[in-house]
């Protein structure tokens, strides 16, 4: 279980970590920032996500420290995060004079030292549930052996019923290509059969 949640927190943080790079300026912009408050939040969005996969390890995994019974070390990660940041934050924004960006830095580092305890805590011979790395790396095989798999069977019923969407799918005005296309599956399809009123009757 322990692995599992490791493996999946840096998978999806990860995942999400570099989405969030890649949209950062839109996303901003479209929650309300400006052309004047986007030279700030820019820059520090920019180095705050990389701090996110560190805050996931410490909020996911704290919880694993509070289940085995130890939570003044639980406690402590929260502890050490934020008394790095208090500290921090004065000496990258007012002593080196970096602004935004050395606040985003302190987060990142203080979510680093956080995540850094809650692994130490997990991986200690103390622990009495321990975090092992041939655990996480089996993880990653059985994930990386299943979602294709996975995707395959979801993939394989709808096959058979991709020329019957094709056909109920209505060609774009000026896409004369595609609707060629479609008409040539049209054609492949077999047809049902209308059967007229009179020759029921003479049957």
């Amino acid at each position: 279980v322990l692995g599992n949640a490791f493996f999946l927190i840096l998978t999806l943080g990860g995942g999400l970590t570099v989405l969030f790079q890649l949209i950062r300026r839109p996303m901003l912009m479209a929650f309300g920032a400006s052309d004047v408050t986007i030279a700030y939040a820019d820059p520090y969005l920019g180095i705050y996500l990389w701090a996110s996969i560190f805050m996931m390890i410490t909020l996911g995994l704290n919880l694993f420290i509070s289940a085995q019974g130890r939570p003044r070390t639980a406690m402590l990660s929260i502890i050490i995060s934020s008394g790095v940041n208090m500290v921090l934050d004065p000496v990258f924004i007012f002593a080196l004079n970096l602004g935004v960006r050395g606040a985003a830095l302190a987060t990142l580092l203080s979510q680093a030292a956080g995540a850094a305890w809650v692994l130490r805590a997990l991986t200690s011979e103390k622990a009495p549930l321990r975090l092992r790395a041939q655990t996480v790396v089996a993880v990653a095989e059985v994930f990386a052996a299943a979602v294709p798999a996975s995707a395959e069977e979801q993939i394989a019923p709808a096959a058979p019923q991709a020329p019957a969407l094709l056909t109920r799918v209505e060609p774009h005005p000026g896409e004369r290509r595609r609707a060629g296309q479609r008409k040539e599956v049209r054609a492949l399809l077999p047809q049902p059969q209308v059967v007229e009123p009179e020759a029921l009757e003479h049957g």
